[in-house]
């Protein structure tokens, strides 16, 4: 039972990762904030990237930078955080 409950959470986060791609991916090519689809995915994808961006901005080179690794930074979180599941997962009977 716990085991299919990590797999769904697993999923979840998964199915995130993906969103946050769809939404970096829009940010790119449209650059139009009215448009539904991309506030849909704004709203669901900058609440996380928020506090990453607060603690990126403490260091002057990600000041100054014209990339936003937040989105970056997150993808990797949730990857670790995936993989503390699968491993959880697997020693858990």
């Amino acid at each position: 039972m716990f085991q299919l409950l990590l797999y769904i959470i697993e999923r979840l986060i998964s199915l995130y990762a993906v969103i946050m791609l769809i939404y970096c991916l829009t940010t790119w090519f449209i650059r139009d904030p009215s448009n539904r689809f991309i506030s849909f995915l704004a709203a669901i994808a900058e609440p996380p990237l928020v506090p990453i961006r607060r603690f990126l901005s403490r260091y002057s080179y990600f000041r100054n930078s014209p990339i936003d690794f937040s989105p970056l930074i997150l993808f990797l979180l949730l990857r670790v955080f995936i993989s503390l599941l699968t491993r959880l997962a697997y020693l858990l009977p």
